[in-house]
């Protein structure tokens, strides 16, 4: 509702201002038990979506050549490790690119953002997901911060869905 002329340079000065205020506020980071409930549900998540790629896989090797099903009863540790690494970086690569949510940030809400409030960049989400795997990562939220290794290396953050 418009009570007569307003000057457009305060206007704009307010504006500015009013949208600084609301960036500030929005970067908070989640405490850490909303970022631990994360991190259990994409575990689950990302350990179906393993179990489903190595039934589907040992089916269609089953069916088309069945003289290599053997190889499932040793695969060699390397090969479960790199597996494992390309399906959780695709997980979180693929979902927060696309929606700047994890399936376990969808449930609490939360979403990634830069540090300044910003949606980040596929840059930024590639090194974030790289930044997982760093071994001992997870145990990096023990610290003062409610940031992980993760975020800051990336320069990212989570927060409040609004």
């Amino acid at each position: 509702m418009s009570y007569g002329y307003v000057d457009e340079d305060i206007k704009s000065e307010h504006t500015d201002s009013l949208e600084s205020i609301g960036r500030e506020l929005e970067i908070i980071p989640v405490d850490k038990g909303t970022r631990f409930i994360n991190f259990i549900v994409d575990r689950v998540i990302i350990f179906i979506i393993s179990f489903a790629i190595g039934a589907v896989l040992g089916l269609i090797i089953g069916i088309m050549w069945p003289e290599n099903l053997s190889y499932f009863d040793h695969v060699p540790f390397l090969h479960e490790v790199f597996f494992g690494v390309v399906i959780n970086f695709l997980y979180y690569f693929i979902l927060e690119t696309t929606t700047g949510q994890s399936i376990g940030k969808m449930l609490t809400g939360t979403k990634v953002l830069t540090e300044d409030g910003e949606k980040p960049d596929t840059k930024a989400i590639a090194i974030r997901s790289v930044c997982r795997m760093i071994p001992f990562e997870p145990f990096s939220f023990f610290g003062s911060t409610d940031l992980g290794w993760h975020d800051t290396i990336s320069k990212t953050i989570v927060v409040k869905n609004k």
